[in-house]
């Protein structure tokens, strides 16, 4: 992918601009025509994957490539690349657990018991059998 052998000596350049001590691996994703780049992989061995169209446009843009890895090195040299997968990780338990059982009980009380006040508050009274198990007004004494 490198034809000219200008990409190594800059990917250098900017993993010394960018202050690591241990540059990251990179690999380049060529069948990726846009103009991007990702960190991923382990805190201690992190690999950023650059683009084939970021890479592509190395000598023509070069502040452009510069901004875009020295963005994904910031990401390494903080440390955030394994935060970043415990959030998306987290996101996704909450959106395959959490949230369909979430919604199912709050349209289980939409259609079985109507609105959460219930079909009216002055046709409510207390049940001295129900009162000590919750604090919501029992509707048996209403029906």
């Amino acid at each position: 992918m490198d034809v000219h052998g200008t990409l190594r000596p800059l990917l250098d350049e900017l993993v010394a601009t960018a202050g690591l001590a241990r540059p990251p691996r990179f690999v380049v994703a060529s069948a990726a025509v846009t103009a991007s780049a990702v960190v991923f992989g382990r805190w201690r061995r992190p690999t950023i994957r650059l683009d084939g169209g970021l890479v592509a446009t190395s000598d023509t843009q070069r502040d452009r490539f510069r901004a875009v890895v020295l963005h994904e090195l910031a990401h390494v040299r903080n440390g955030d690349v394994g935060v970043t997968y415990f959030t998306v990780a987290l996101w996704r338990v909450f959106l395959t657990s959490v949230l369909p059982l979430w919604t199912a009980m709050g349209l289980g009380t939409l259609f079985f018991t109507g609105t959460p006040e219930g079909p009216a508050s002055s046709a409510r009274t207390e049940c001295p059998e129900c009162r000590p198990r919750t604090s919501a007004p029992c509707w048996k004494s209403s029906r």
